[in-house]
């Protein structure tokens, strides 16, 4: 193959699509060992930096958008590094797992940030696009409406999430129980809340939730909810 003139016809950027692992075709990767012969090494020293700054970045803030915001925001980046950087970005894979983790460790407490509370929604948006039937995911969603008060969303996605994790736990989720009971109390249903609570007390005494991080977190907020509403009226998500 004649690869004579490649170097006068590429840029940092088409080294970076090359080693950003998108559809490598056998083609692409024989003219990748010939790109690594004829480029310049600042060139392709751009491309690695840049892909190492991405995987920061998203290590960090998770969401693409945050991510390429950042990007365009940092003044201390050059323009044909910001460019490679953004491409990169833009193809860069989100992940489910990490945003949903994310997010459910911000709104597993009540009383916390608003500010903290819509990020970890946009983050649960994220994770339940992603994937859009998992029943955990769609519970983080539906618990961040919550704490929002977005209470006929929050409603929305537990109706979503309880048959998809009913079938996974074969039973009740505890969670999903929790916000269940907690939607009952702030629309004033509390002969149908206590009628939850009771079912969440039965399901926690199994080993298998007992110890469960989140679980055991909002079987607390339940209980002292509960306990606050029998006298004192609505309490504040």
């Amino acid at each position: 193959m004649d690869f004579s003139g490649t170097s006068n016809r590429f840029s940092a950027s088409s080294i970076a699509a090359i080693f950003s692992g998108k559809s490598l075709t056998v083609n692409v990767l024989r003219f990748s060992f010939a790109l690594i012969v004829e480029f310049p090494t600042p060139l392709i020293s751009t491309a690695t930096a840049s892909r190492k700054l991405v995987g920061e970045r998203f290590t960090k803030l998770l969401l693409r958008d945050d991510v390429v915001d950042s990007l365009r925001a940092d003044k201390t980046l050059g323009d044909e590094f910001r460019q490679v950087a953004l491409q990169l970005a833009e193809e860069h894979d989100e992940d489910p797992k990490l945003l949903g983790d994310a997010s459910v460790a911000v709104i597993k407490e009540r009383g916390g940030d608003p500010a903290a509370y819509r990020l970890a929604l946009r983050r649960a948006e994220a994770a339940c696009r992603l994937w859009p039937d998992n029943g955990a995911y769609l519970n983080t969603l539906g618990l961040a409406y919550y704490r929002l008060g977005q209470y006929r969303e929050a409603e929305a996605a537990l109706r979503q999430c309880e048959p998809l994790n009913t079938l996974r736990f074969d039973g009740h989720w505890p969670r999903d129980l929790a916000l269940r009971a907690l939607l009952q109390m702030q629309e004033g249903r509390r002969d149908e809340a206590r009628a939850t609570v009771n079912q969440l007390r039965e399901v926690m005494k199994n080993p298998r939730w007992a110890t469960a991080p989140v679980s055991t977190v909002m079987h607390r907020e339940v209980e002292a909810l509960l306990g606050q509403q029998e006298n004192n009226g609505p309490q504040k998500p």
